[in-house]
């Protein structure tokens, strides 16, 4: 195990901005918990209560400067961490369906009254997204939702399901934690915080995704360092990057841990050149410019969420076992 005090905390040359509005949606949060999400377990939402969720949107956007948009941000982080909690272990096909009923939500289907509140939640999330920004988002976001269920999570799922517990090739992690961290998804809060969405044109520019590829890798590494000790005694949890460097180099954990640090900053300064050589996108290349300084902020701030001391996400046992089950879940057209 890594010894305490022999690691570093990740640095960023971008700014680290702290919002006004922490804390503004814990009782918020806590009745959704207590009401749409009642068909987990009293257990788990009583750890939820504890993960600080609505705080992560505070971190992840502090830029956000109004509790109406600040609104369905949380509401969306907390609702794409428990679908991704509660489906981890969800047969691939059963979960290609539900994937399909998901996007079908965000893109501006009704829920059905027989439906888990989960899906009442993105209904109410699509609601409040509309109040600020026009439904090409929303397309956005269900595109991005459907890339990060079918190419992180059906991808993650067979890998754990290997008996005895047997970790990926890094390559093949960091082909699936590109996906699977969430964060092209989520990063379209950034829009909706910012009031401007990028052109199609400049969206779908090879630049611009692989800046956001970098982005999230970046995310991914933050993500894996502050629950390494909850990945490590977890017994389906074999997509942790400190771990698989560890196991694929048949090194020790530490120097994995240094390893993984470089690759950190490794991407941390590409994305940092890419940014400084930008293709020329005409009229809107200082809006351009402003909404990759907006997702470097997302990527600071985070940063300082994991070593909240409030949340109790990444501590080990606090993280709810996933509990979907198939009989739970009967209307999925």
């Amino acid at each position: 195990m890594i010894s305490k005090g022999s690691t570093p905390i990740l640095t960023y040359p971008w700014p680290c901005i702290t919002s006004s509005l922490e804390d503004a949606l814990l009782e918020e949060e806590i009745t959704w918990l207590d009401s749409d999400y009642d068909f987990l377990s009293d257990a788990a939402r009583e750890k939820y209560k504890q993960h600080d969720l609505a705080n992560l949107a505070v971190f992840v956007m502090p830029y956000i400067r109004d509790y109406e948009r600040l609104r369905p941000a949380a509401r969306y982080v907390l609702w794409l961490s428990i679908f991704d909690d509660y489906y981890e272990l969800c047969p691939v096909n059963e979960l290609a369906l539900i994937r399909d009923r998901y996007v079908n939500v965000i893109l501006g289907k009704e829920p059905n009254s027989n439906d888990i509140g989960l899906l009442r939640q993105v209904a109410q999330f699509r609601k409040e997204v509309l109040n600020f920004m026009p439904s090409e988002l929303l397309e956005r976001v269900a595109m991005d939702f459907h890339d990060y269920v079918t190419y992180g999570m059906m991808e993650e799922y067979p890998l754990k399901l290997i008996k005895p517990k047997r970790y990926p090739s890094l390559i093949r992690l960091l082909s699936i934690r590109e996906y699977a961290i969430g964060m092209y998804p989520y990063f379209h809060m950034v829009d909706l915080a910012i009031s401007y969405a990028l052109p199609r044109h400049i969206y779908i520019h090879p630049v611009i995704k692989h800046i956001k590829r970098l982005l999230s890798l970046i995310l991914m590494i933050q993500n894996d360092f502050a629950s390494l000790k909850r990945d490590a005694v977890r017994e389906t949890e074999i997509m942790n990057i400190v771990l698989v460097i560890q196991h694929e180099n048949k090194i020790s954990q530490e120097d994995a841990y240094f390893e993984a640090i470089r690759l950190h900053d490794a991407y941390v300064a590409e994305a940092v050149a890419l940014h400084r050589n930008l293709p020329n996108f005409g009229s809107d290349h200082a809006a351009t410019d402003d909404y990759i300084c907006h997702m470097e902020l997302t990527v600071a701030s985070t940063n300082k969420f994991y070593y909240s001391v409030k949340t109790k996400r990444f501590a080990p046992y606090a993280y709810p076992e996933p509990e979907y089950e198939i009989p739970l879940y009967k209307t999925i057209s």
